[in-house]
């Protein structure tokens, strides 16, 4: 994981992770216990490319 943060309303998160693949994320995802116990019922994945600040070119 490299940031994560909940949003201001309280409705959600995003967290930002590094993975070779959307596979290997989904994997990773599976396991955490928040996802496991039922606390995170719904996710959406989707590539990020930053162009701006510490996160480029990682």
């Amino acid at each position: 994981m490299q940031e994560a943060g909940a949003w201001a309303d309280g409705a959600g998160a995003l967290l930002v992770f590094k993975a070779d693949s959307e596979d290997d994320l989904q994997a990773l995802l599976a396991e955490d216990p928040y996802v496991t116990q039922g606390v995170v019922v719904d996710q959406s994945i989707y590539q990020w490319k930053p162009v701006i600040g510490p996160l480029v070119g990682i």
